[in-house]
């Protein structure tokens, strides 16, 4: 039987080992709560988050889902969590960079765009993103080819690798988002030119990559010169209007376009009258052949030919207007009354 003494020293033993427990569970919970709040710790989590959301995500259609563009979920997307990792920024960065190694390609793809978008040098996230341009989901891809080309200054590797898309994947919106940034590169992307002239004629999808060969610019008038005379009439009508976007620095199309007014359809036709006429003055030698348009058994060529002969000779008329004379040694008039 224990004494009364004893009893005591025990109870005073127990008293401290709680007093000891309850410091260290609140020392610890207060550990706990400030390593929770870390932005480590919440890019881990939103990381974990983030996987979640990728399993399972094959079209493009769930993709957008995901991003928040469609709305069929309740609760965070995906969009909402990316920007919390990109919020977090470079605390954000090792979570992101392991997650490069993860098993699932979409987990990859997904932690390289945000790489991408936090501004980390693109020397880590390419491979990544290259590899999935060949994933089985659309999503995935479409993913790769958005963060691909919003690397900045964009390098041949990427740029060889948006050609790649535009020449070989199976969807036609991935390839016309790969030709939509390849265009925002500008001349840089001038190698892409042939791939961007085959991807217009898509009647369906080809419209990104005709824009994208406007903003290339003069680069791609040769090959869109030579268009003007393919088989298919919309690879045809489609390069005779880009050459007028493209404006007096596509001069060297011109005597093609001369030649497409002989199109047998009267659209083509039309379209290259009025690319002769965005030109320009500099298109002066195509006067006599549009001219001869003024008689074309198409109305539309025919209005089309007149204001283009406006727009060639403006200068001209200008110069008159001002007493200016267009031969050499030509002076201005002077009114002596």
């Amino acid at each position: 039987m224990f004494t009364g003494p004893t009893i005591k020293k025990r109870t005073k033993w127990i008293a401290a080992i709680v007093i000891v427990l309850t410091a260290m569970m609140v020392t610890f919970t207060g550990w706990y709560w400030h390593y929770t709040q870390t932005p480590e710790y919440k890019a881990r989590q939103l990381m974990s988050e983030l996987r979640e959301h990728c399993r399972g995500s094959g079209t493009i259609e769930e993709w957008l889902i995901d991003l928040g563009i469609l709305k069929e979920k309740e609760g965070r997307d995906l969009s909402e969590i990316t920007e919390d990792l990109v919020d977090l920024g470079k605390p954000a960065v090792p979570t992101l960079i392991k997650a490069l190694n993860d098993e699932d390609i979409a987990v990859q793809t997904c932690a390289a765009s945000i790489l991408v978008e936090i501004g980390q040098p693109p020397v880590k996230v390419v491979p990544v993103l290259i590899r999935a341009l060949k994933a089985e989901s659309n999503g995935v891809r479409c993913i790769a080819v958005v963060s691909l080309g919003e690397i900045y200054p964009p390098d041949k590797e990427v740029v060889s690798a948006l050609i790649l898309v535009l020449e070989e994947d199976k969807d036609g919106m991935v390839r016309s988002i790969a030709a939509e940034f390849l265009g925002k590169m500008g001349p840089t992307a001038k190698e892409a030119v042939p791939a961007l002239v085959e991807a217009m004629k898509d009647e369906e999808w080809g419209g990104a990559a005709a824009l994208a060969l406007e903003r290339i610019g003069s680069a791609a008038v040769p090959a869109l010169a030579e268009a003007l005379k393919d088989k298919y009439f919309y690879a045809r009508l489609c390069a005779a209007g880009i050459l007028g976007e493209i404006g007096p620095t596509a001069k060297e199309a011109v005597p093609a376009l001369i030649q497409t007014l002989k199109d047998e359809d009267f659209c083509v036709r039309s379209e290259a009258v009025e690319a002769l006429g965005k030109i320009g003055p500099v298109a002066k030698e195509a006067v006599p052949a549009l001219t001869e348009a003024l008689k074309d058994k198409n109305e539309l060529v025919r209005q089309t030919a007149a204001e283009a002969l406006k727009r060639i000779k403006e200068k001209e008329l200008r110069n008159e207007s001002t007493g200016f004379g267009t031969g050499p040694g030509t002076e201005p008039s002077r009114n002596r009354d």
